[in-house]
């Protein structure tokens, strides 16, 4: 699997959350925890392409440093977003992980 350096911050967060999904006591406990990772990873890659698809390049704001911020930052966004799961995808894949545990 090729996975672009902007990927290694959030891969790392979701490396670190693997000691928490272990640590879970019951099977919901961790499908709620991998839910919840999932959308994060899925809201970050929304907000990246958004990213890349803006009309005007170049100027002030186009360095690799800048580009590298505003990675970490949708990658924080995108968590905060999905901690509430105020899109309904977190609870979406629970309701299927559960029914294909059943």
């Amino acid at each position: 699997m090729n996975i672009d350096n902007g990927m290694l911050p959030m891969m790392d967060m979701v490396n670190n959350s693997n000691s928490d999904i272990k640590a879970c006591q019951s099977q919901e406990d961790k499908i709620k925890s991998v839910a919840g990772q999932f959308s994060a990873i899925f809201v970050d890659e929304i907000l990246q392409n958004s990213r890349k698809a803006k009309l005007a390049s170049g100027g002030l704001f186009d360095s690799e440093g800048t580009k590298m911020s505003q990675k970490l930052y949708d990658q924080q966004i995108s968590l905060a977003m999905t901690k509430d799961d105020s899109f309904g995808i977190t609870k979406m894949i629970e309701n299927e992980l559960n029914s294909q545990g059943s």
